[in-house]
């Protein structure tokens, strides 16, 4: 019976630091992606896209994001998953009857990529590639000044 106990502390130890590394690496993210990042390049199937360059991402701490364009703003909501690999972003759109556009990400404290299916409810791109016939876009971002 006591050995039995031990067991699950050891168990119970490991599972608490690793959640915590996990919510550190979480915090940490979220604190990179937190600001006004400006859109710098947007890649899709068609070749690179101007539909969205010039547009602002504001990303706070608390999951919320806005998309700022020619005075009309989006809102959406978005959680990441540092753990996975690679990184995962999910993001739902306010107005959109709680689709989520699932992608991938790579940050730095300056740049922003993001690699995201643009069907609302379909499956996460696994790399940084466009792919013919698919709504697959690359975005990258630069932090605003």
């Amino acid at each position: 019976m006591m050995k039995l106990s031990l067991t699950g502390f050891v168990v119970s130890a490991v599972l608490l630091v690793g959640g915590g590394a996990d919510e550190a690496a979480l915090k940490k993210d979220k604190a990179l992606f937190k600001g006004t990042w400006k859109i710098a390049k947007v890649e899709n199937a068609k070749g690179e896209s101007d539909e969205f360059k010039g547009a602002e991402v504001v990303f706070d701490d608390a999951g919320n994001l806005e998309l700022r364009k020619c005075g009309e703003t989006k809102k959406a909501t978005f959680k990441l998953n540092p753990k996975a690999k690679p990184k995962e972003i999910d993001s739902m759109i306010d107005d959109d009857g709680g689709k989520t556009i699932k992608g991938i990400y790579e940050i730095s404290k300056n740049k922003l990529k993001l690699c995201v299916e643009a069907i609302p409810d379909s499956a996460r791109p696994a790399e940084f590639a466009v792919k013919d016939n698919t709504a697959i876009m690359i975005v990258t971002m630069e932090r605003a000044k």
